[in-house]
């Protein structure tokens, strides 16, 4: 596969993982906001940013019947937090 599509594909893998939607559904978040290991680690791990990074969980995700596996970084956020800055 090539680089732009594996991204794309990882993308649209993890938006829909199973953690974030367990995410939606157990918590009073509005949606949530997943990334993949790099971006959390290039841009979402330093302090001070919205949102911070200190709201996001780390996942594990695989599915067997893709061939897939990666880390996904997890932020449940509820619409008060959105407007509040």
């Amino acid at each position: 596969m090539a680089p732009r599509a594996a991204a794309w594909s990882t993308a649209a893998r993890l938006c829909d993982c199973q953690p974030a939607r367990d995410t939606l559904n157990t918590t009073a978040a509005d949606f949530v906001f997943t990334v993949s290991g790099s971006l959390y680690r290039d841009v979402f791990s330093e302090r001070g940013l919205t949102p911070p990074a200190e709201s996001f969980t780390r996942h594990e995700v695989r599915i067997p019947e893709k061939k897939f596996s990666a880390v996904a970084w997890i932020s449940g956020v509820s619409n008060e937090r959105c407007n509040s800055g």
